[in-house]
């Protein structure tokens, strides 16, 4: 099956409970970059931006749906109602999905979430592609959908899920070394923005030439738990930050950090929380450097590429910094302290555009193409 120019001809069928969008959390812009890699390949993408929890009688119908003999004995492998409405809300999803042979069928988040329907899509010819954005099962704080067991004792089941694919394609090169050393072979694929995002952060990085470089930024989403924790730890170190910043202000701004306000930090630094895209450029044209703090986790932060194409130089602690080490412009401290030393001593250099992944993507469109070789 192959369409012009000797190239495989596919349709992709994507589902996520995330939006392909370049704007909103580095979630919905790495996916954003998935589906234009598909594009660039496929034939047709379909995407669906899923709901698996909702009003009552949309969940009641998904745990009826869970219970059907097609769901294949959600009742004896789950056996309870949350168990039963995430497989049934699955199936529901793959009822009204027209999927083939020539289907691939790709998934990046939930993962557990969408596994009852991979051997019904198996069933009916589908090829599976996943790009998990990290490992659910490696965050603080997550629960299995379908066991109710609690991160992290459900990461074999996790990598159960991302065995039966086909194609496996990681955001971050940790990810890729973890799976590996589970018999998981997988392609790495770091995150990039999308030619129009890239055209806003070039205007950033005109607007920064000249301009008085006077304030450090701690950026990130207080949304997700191991960047609220590490914002934590760097609130907790206020008065040594502060004063290793001297004569720089020390902003906070990102989405939901409104919550990070108290009055003895906000003496020192300033919490301004979730802002507008104006005010954030503002911040970021006169930054001396962005500081991102994070416990570990899975994944890779996107929005350290988007800085250095902004001419943004980044100071990140190790677990921040994972995927990015090698980069111009990237300062990597190995402790709070470090970092407090790194902005007391930091020169702003302006770091170069990072290169395109250009070959890793071509990797991974060679590998889906050569599913139908076979």
């Amino acid at each position: 099956m192959t369409g012009g120019k000797g190239r495989t001809r596919y349709d992709v069928v994507l589902h996520s409970i995330h939006q392909a969008t370049e704007g909103g959390h580095g979630g919905n812009r790495r996916l954003s970059q998935v589906v234009a890699l598909l594009r660039s390949s496929a034939a047709t993408v379909t995407c669906s931006a899923d709901t698996f929890g909702g009003s009552l009688a949309h969940n009641l119908v998904s745990v009826a749906r869970g219970a059907l003999p097609s769901a294949r004995g959600a009742w004896g492998r789950f056996r309870s109602l949350r168990a039963l409405r995430n497989s049934g809300a699955a199936h529901r999803l793959l009822d009204w999905t027209s999927i083939g042979s020539s289907t691939l069928l790709v998934f990046d988040s939930f993962l557990r979430g969408y596994e009852p329907v991979f051997a019904r899509a198996r069933a009916a010819g589908a090829r599976l592609a996943i790009f998990p954005q990290n490992l659910d099962s490696l965050t603080a704080d997550s629960i299995d959908p379908l066991t109710s067991k609690r991160a992290p004792t459900w990461f074999h089941e996790e990598l159960d899920v991302l065995r039966k694919a086909d194609v496996v394609a990681c955001l971050s090169r940790e990810d890729q070394w973890l799976l590996s050393l589970y018999g998981i072979a997988s392609f790495y694929l770091p995150y990039y923005p999308s030619p129009s995002l890239r055209k806003e952060l070039h205007g950033i990085r005109m607007l920064r030439a000249g301009i008085r470089k006077d304030r450090f930024v701690i950026l990130g989403s207080a949304v997700n738990r191991p960047t609220l924790d590490g914002m934590k730890e760097l609130l907790e170190r206020s008065v040594a930050l502060t004063a290793a910043a001297g004569a720089c202000e020390v902003v906070l701004v990102g989405f939901g950090t409104e919550r990070l306000r108290a009055a003895d930090v906000s003496r020192r630094i300033r919490v301004l929380g979730g802002v507008s895209n104006e005010v954030m450029q503002e911040q970021l044209v006169s930054a001396r450097a962005v500081i991102c703090c994070q416990t570990g986790t899975t994944g890779a932060l996107t929005r350290i590429p988007e800085l250095l194409c902004a001419g943004v130089p980044v100071i990140a602690t190790y677990t921040a910094a994972r995927s990015y080490f090698h980069l111009d412009g990237v300062h990597v401290a190995e402790t709070i302290d470090d970092l407090c030393r790194l902005a007391r001593d930091f020169l702003c250099m302006e770091p170069t555009t990072p290169a395109p992944p250009t070959q890793y993507e071509a990797a991974v469109l060679n590998a889906i193409e050569g599913l139908w070789s076979s």
